[in-house]
């Protein structure tokens, strides 16, 4: 496999790293991903479901959130979708209890969960509270 960068990389490192990435087994695993139902999120969600992990897609838009989970399930069988305000305490809380019931206590999260804007990042150096509420507290 050839890797073409501005920076060339040996090729002893790239196929070292296709080696790892062959050998990521994550059956059994119990993954949360915020924002997981579009875009970014939802390509690393059915990633994880294709190395073998259960997946709970949290996430605030309900339709995207059922459908992400439907094709998690044709492709690992597990995974469950629950809607999301990651600004907001009480939910993610709920968000817990909800992975912990329905697919078992959580391996590992992932924040993925943003803010998307035509504008671009016109804030300055100090976000705005919704903003930064959404950093892991």
């Amino acid at each position: 496999m050839q890797h073409t960068s501005i920076i060339p990389t040996p090729n002893w490192i790239v196929e070292l790293d296709e080696a790892a990435r062959q050998k990521v087994n994550l059956k059994g695993q119990i993954a949360v991903l915020t924002g997981g139902a579009t875009g970014i999120g939802r390509a690393i969600s059915l990633k994880l479901a294709d190395k073998g992990a259960a997946v709970m897609i949290a996430d605030i838009n309900e339709d995207a959130a059922r459908q992400t989970a439907s094709e998690i399930e044709e492709i690992s069988g597990s995974s469950s979708w629950f809607v999301t305000d990651v600004t907001d305490p009480d939910a993610c809380q709920e968000l817990a209890q909800s992975t912990l019931e329905n697919l078992g206590p959580a391996d590992f999260l992932i924040n993925n969960a943003g803010i998307a804007g035509s504008k671009g990042w016109q804030y300055g150096l100090t976000p705005p509270r919704k903003i930064g509420s959404r950093r892991t507290r």
